[in-house]
């Protein structure tokens, strides 16, 4: 029996000796077969010597795609890997990250072969240069966290985000290549190319995870709290570069894709939910300003209106308080609240923000 393509592409800038390690991790993988494309973002030190010492791996189940840029792309270079891609599986690795789990692949891609439901496989991470911090933290409640396990779409998605379970590393994640496009993936409205961004005014593209909200919507979840790969922490690494561009407009880019999840014609069969979460989502990443180039663009509805001004609003309240970025994460806070004996003041925070919140907004169900 055939078994299906796993689609890999690695979106790079620099840190060839990063590059190399991520490479080394694809080929060490035990399952087979595998299509790689390793794209150059037109990198000031060209990376193509450092990908052809792994040309020697190439067989009939392991092929290997350079490209090289003309022009920095940025998060773009995404998009382009991802169109090239063939395969009925697909993982977007990083070139900063490694997998240190062999076997990753081949019981994710088991997982989804066995069970048609499932579209989407998320697994932990590691962060380089930690005392082994992981990326997501699974509750108690589901058991033995460490094995797989395959949640409704509603339940994960209800689940994921940086004030619950954390946000998987990409080299984590494996998907449905032919579901994926046929949602939309990686493309407007879902994701936000610099051609997009620049005509809104914002500064750097992105997709802030919609993949797995429409994955999520259309189907069940593998996922586990087992480590797989290491989140790589280079100097001047490609992420962080973007990110500190990205930062300046963060809420605005975050606002365009959960509003356009919240208004999308989804019919998978746990749609309704993944709409509702979207719609939450738009005050965990508040908006920095009022962007009527944003509105204009969604003709000044109504809907658009009062979401991005209560954002605003969530965003200049939070400001005005000092309070952490992500200052609905209630639990973390209070535990630190307790360590630091601040809890008194807290409480009066606390109490605060959900008076305002309920005072201005009272059809928001923001509790605290």
């Amino acid at each position: 029996m055939n078994k299906p393509v796993v689609s890999i592409f690695v979106p790079a800038y620099n840190n060839p000796i990063y590059s190399k390690k991520t490479l080394q991790s694809i080929v060490e993988q035990d399952y087979r077969p595998i299509e790689l494309f390793f794209l150059d973002d037109c990198s000031p030190t060209p990376l193509e010597p450092m990908v052809e010492e792994f040309r020697k791996y190439e067989n009939d189940e392991f092929h290997l795609f350079f490209y090289r840029q003309h022009k920095n792309l940025s998060s773009d270079n995404w998009v382009y890997g991802f169109d090239h891609c063939t395969g009925k599986y697909v993982v977007n690795m990083q070139h900063d990250d490694w997998w240190t789990d062999r076997q990753f692949l081949s019981e994710a891609v088991d997982l989804m072969e066995r069970n048609l439901e499932c579209h989407l496989c998320v697994a932990n991470s590691i962060i380089e240069n930690t005392d082994c911090k992981t990326m997501i933290h699974l509750p108690l409640s589901m058991g033995k966290r460490d094995i797989w396990q395959i949640l409704p779409g509603d339940t994960y998605i209800n689940m994921l985000g940086y004030d619950r379970i954390g946000v998987q590393a990409w080299s984590g994640i494996v998907f449905n290549l032919p579901v994926a496009r046929s949602m939309g993936v990686f493309h407007y409205p879902f994701y936000l190319s610099m051609e997009e961004a620049n005509a809104f005014g914002l500064v750097e593209s992105d997709e802030f995870f919609a993949s797995q909200f429409l994955l999520s919507s259309f189907g069940s979840v593998a996922i586990t709290e087992k480590v797989v790969s290491v989140r790589g922490k280079p100097e001047n690494a490609w992420s962080d570069i973007i990110n500190k561009k990205r930062i300046k407009t963060m809420g605005q880019n975050a606002f365009v894709i959960y509003y356009n999840l919240y208004k999308a014609d989804l019919n998978g069969k746990y749609a309704q939910a993944v709409k509702q979460r979207a719609r939450e989502t738009i005050f965990h990443f508040p908006v920095e300003k009022i962007n009527l180039k944003i509105l204009k663009h969604y003709n000044y509805s109504k809907d658009a209106i009062r979401l991005m001004l209560c954002s605003y609003l969530v965003g200049l309240y939070r400001r005005s308080f000092d309070l952490p970025r992500h200052y609905y994460s209630f639990g973390r806070r209070l535990l630190r609240a307790i360590r630091d004996r601040e809890l008194s003041q807290f409480l009066q925070q606390a109490r605060g923000l959900r008076r305002f919140l309920r005072a201005i907004f009272p059809f928001l169900k923001l509790g605290l």
